[in-house]
């Protein structure tokens, strides 16, 4: 009698370390797929449009947060970018900051707020009015950059998103 308690028992083991394993992987997978939500949904999504609006020597870049809620510290850098053909074969790049008006941004709201309010809070204007960029534009070799850096307001997860 006693002999068969142990093996009850044994068998009550097994069965339980078969359901731990099984408990595990399900949670290995539930916490998978919550941070592939997370990566997708709880990150800064913005558009750079790739027209530059001119109007009295100020250019203008515009700049759309597609960010289901808010971003906060959104930081802008224009840049001059210069392709040099390197001897013996290759090319050199090189890099310059173009001074711009509006550097950074507090706050802007989200995508649900801007499809609510007709004055659309989620759209941006970078101005730059220290330099004449046409003359950047036309040149062989030469083309702007913007870069956009910017937190979500509820992950935090940072993002950078350029446009030549």
């Amino acid at each position: 009698m006693l002999f068969i308690q142990i093996d009850t028992n044994k068998e009550l083991i097994n069965q339980l370390s078969t359901l731990n394993n099984s408990n595990i992987l399900s949670g290995i997978i539930t916490g998978l797929i919550i941070l592939l939500i997370v990566f997708v949904f709880f990150r800064p999504w913005f558009y750079i449009s790739k027209k530059i609006s001119v109007s009295d020597g100020v250019f203008r870049f515009k700049v759309i947060n597609f960010t289901l809620i808010k971003c906060t510290e959104i930081d802008f850098y224009l840049r001059q970018v210069s392709e040099i053909d390197a001897y013996p074969k290759g090319k050199d790049v090189i890099h310059e900051l173009i001074p711009i008006n509006t550097k950074s941004f507090i706050y802007v709201p989200g995508l649900i707020r801007g499809l609510l309010n007709s004055h659309r809070p989620n759209c941006l204007q970078v101005k730059c009015t220290n330099k004449d960029l046409s003359q950047i534009v036309e040149a062989d070799n030469t083309y702007l950059e913007l870069i956009i850096k910017a937190r979500h307001g509820i992950s935090n997860l940072q993002t950078t998103k350029k446009r030549q």
